[in-house]
């Protein structure tokens, strides 16, 4: 335990302070939540920390038998039901739905309502079919790469982090050899669950609201024979679309909006879906086609790639930028440093990007990043930890 009794009353009477003054805000909620944290971390002592970590790992595995087995949707969202009756209704030991059960009553997601009897709680409901189920999935299938972890570093060299057939996700799955999607195609039921969590993840990050695309309007009715933005890598098109929409149809002049994907992602996608759009296949290890565009934009890209891989990507691309293009990097931005009981979501993305052989990175990784390709960061805008990092080829 890190603080004085004094100490400790201080920070008590300052979440009551904060509790009082709370009416639901999203960040005052955080804030809140933050404080409690920070002095439950400072009261706990080393051993406290360590069965806290053990108690996280017991209670993910008992979801994840309970998700598998379909457990949360047998029990009445209404009402309760016997560790006997969900035991019939999943066929699994009544003892053993008891035990799980145990981990997850203790920690507050489901309720224990009278003996070996259970009823929802607004955090099971949650592990109901949906999106939130989709990403839990796609959590557990991550673990079982964690797992692996120590082994592969201990017998891997730096190199092998940096091949894309050799990452700590395919040696997990024993497929060394083949890269992380290669990995998912193999099992079709593994590719299902990912792309569902993806669809999901997607429609939850923002396109707008980030970099204010509306404020080129004059640089781009100046010279609208170039190309207003090239998305690569931009699947089926939604940035586009939205940044269209948001500049209405690039302010009437004509100017043109490039999607560039591989030909079996643009020949998925109708001419219903992309209007206003141009497709075209590119691969962004070659030479970029589209000259002095106005903006040339990774939303999601280059984060699936270590830097070697990425200065390979960006070189094709600033190759291609005249002295006004911008570059625009739409990915998260890892904070300069860590803080106790702040949100970790930007810290294991990085450990997921890790295990896939890809990075996250910082303010300063992303200037050291560009900077390699002969690019000055103008601007970083954020939201939240989701930002586009600005940039323009060096004068």
């Amino acid at each position: 335990m890190g603080s004085s009794s004094d100490e400790l009353v201080k920070r008590a009477e300052a979440i009551l302070a904060a509790a009082k003054q709370y009416k639901g805000d999203r960040g005052e909620r955080y804030e809140l939540m933050k404080q409690l944290d920070v002095m439950y971390l400072d009261l706990e002592d080393p051993v406290d920390g360590l069965m806290r970590q053990w108690t996280f790992m017991n209670t993910s595995t008992a979801l994840d038998v309970m998700v598998q087995m379909g457990a949360f949707e047998k029990m009445p969202k209404q009402g309760s039901i016997t560790a006997k009756e969900l035991g019939a209704a999943i066929n699994l030991e009544p003892g053993i739905v008891v035990r799980l059960m145990r981990m997850l009553t203790g920690t507050g997601i489901i309720d224990l309502v009278g003996e070996d009897t259970y009823s929802h709680t607004p955090k099971s409901k949650i592990y109901l079919e949906g999106a939130a189920v989709d990403f839990f999935n796609l959590c557990i299938n991550m673990r079982a790469s964690y797992f692996r972890w120590p082994e592969y570093f201990k017998t891997k060299t730096p190199s092998d982090l940096l091949d894309l057939r050799k990452t700590p996700y395919s040696f997990a799955y024993n497929m060394e050899g083949h890269t992380f999607y290669e990995v998912l195609t193999a099992s079709p039921e593994r590719l299902n669950m990912f792309n569902k969590a993806m669809t999901q993840q997607e429609a939850g990050l923002p396109i707008l609201g980030i970099f204010p695309f509306a404020s080129l309007k004059e640089a781009v009715l100046a010279e609208p024979e170039r190309a207003f933005m090239v998305d690569i890598g931009g699947g089926r098109g939604q940035a586009l679309l939205a940044v269209n929409k948001e500049t209405e149809g690039v302010w009437g002049c004509g100017a043109k909006m490039v999607l560039q994907d591989r030909k079996v992602v643009l020949d998925s996608i109708s001419p219903e879906e992309a209007a206003g759009v141009v497709k075209m296949e590119y691969d962004f290890y070659t030479e970029q086609p589209v000259k002095n565009a106005h903006i040339y934009y990774f939303r999601r890209i280059l984060h699936n790639y270590h830097d070697p891989l990425a200065l390979r990507i960006l070189r094709n691309t600033v190759a291609a930028m005249g002295p006004s293009s911008r570059l625009l990097i739409a990915d998260l931005v890892i904070p300069a440093r860590t803080e106790v009981g702040e949100d970790m979501s930007p810290y294991w993305m990085d450990m997921v990007m890790l295990s896939i052989g890809g990075k996250e990175r910082s303010e300063k990784e992303f200037r050291t990043l560009l900077g390699s390709v002969g690019v000055e960061v103008v601007g970083v805008w954020m939201r939240g930890h989701q930002g586009v990092v600005e940039g323009r080829v060096r004068g």
